[in-house]
């Protein structure tokens, strides 16, 4: 038996595409009425969005898949400074739509998620530092505390 070895970026984004297509279907469970999508740019901030009736973008979704993580464990999860910055200047020019940042955990699967809407209002539930997001370099990142998530109940 020969065992592929595709490399560790190209086996997390296979992962990772393999989980987004997991947690759609609950966001689109989360959406009767409206249409969701993957965006076309694999490079875009977030990976989902949701459009009502009038094709206006109401609420887009990020996810974050983590291996070997338990929820309660961890005082904080975190996701890179750019997809906030992304979604400020999103909500600069749409301040109705919603921006919700989702962690997968596998191995207990389980779905927490935070909604940001305001930087300001919101800066006690988070704090930015580097981080590694599993290029070679650290970056800046948004670590959101753990007690300001809530568990997306997961019915199948």
């Amino acid at each position: 038996m020969t065992k592929l070895n595709f490399g560790k970026k190209k086996s997390d984004l296979i992962w990772g595409l393999k989980n987004e297509k997991i947690v759609f279907e609950y966001i689109e469970a989360l959406h009767p009425n409206e249409d969701v999508y993957f965006f076309r740019n694999k490079y875009n901030e977030f990976d989902f969005f949701v459009m009502n009736s009038d094709k206006e973008v109401i609420h887009e979704y990020e996810l974050k898949s983590r291996r070997k993580i338990n929820f309660y464990t961890h005082e904080d999860l975190m996701f890179g400074a750019n997809k906030k910055e992304y979604a400020d200047e999103k909500l600069k020019l749409n301040p109705n739509c919603k921006f919700t940042v989702l962690w997968y955990l596998t191995a207990v699967d389980e779905v927490y998620f935070w909604d940001y809407y305001d930087s300001e209002k919101q800066k006690h539930q988070y704090n930015i530092r580097l981080g590694w997001n599993g290029n070679e370099k650290r970056v800046p990142c948004v670590y959101v505390k753990t007690k300001f998530m809530t568990q997306l109940e997961l019915y199948d």
